[in-house]
């Protein structure tokens, strides 16, 4: 798996709230301490959580973290339709088939910037 691989499943998934696109993650790899079954089953909540509230696809742009993982990939996630700012996820493959698919909770964005680099 290549950072680009991983990049394409997590994003294509996390954009369309739908887990089959993480069938295609290795077996043999570490999701942020996680197997490719417990990563489905986490994201299987956070797609319902989500749903429920009436988000049904996302978006998403490149950010930057200059805090705990500066130099990994950080993608933004917004809802389709209005916009708005959704979550933040570290989407970055390590090595020793150890990769980090991880909610990004830095609180250091300022108000109404939810866009901005942080």
């Amino acid at each position: 798996m290549t950072q680009d691989i991983l990049e394409r499943i997590m994003i294509n998934a996390i954009c369309n709230l739908d887990v089959n696109p993480l069938n295609n993650l290795s077996e043999s790899f570490m999701y942020s301490n996680l197997t490719k079954g417990e990563i489905i089953d986490e994201f299987t909540f956070v797609f319902n959580s989500y749903k429920s509230q009436g988000v049904l696809k996302l978006t998403y742009e490149r950010s930057i973290c200059k805090h705990c993982y500066s130099d990994a990939e950080i993608f933004s996630f917004f809802d389709f339709i209005s916009g708005s700012f959704i979550t933040r996820y570290i989407i970055h493959f390590q090595f020793n088939k150890k990769c980090t698919v991880r909610l990004c909770d830095s609180s250091s964005l300022p108000l109404g910037k939810e866009r901005a680099i942080f």
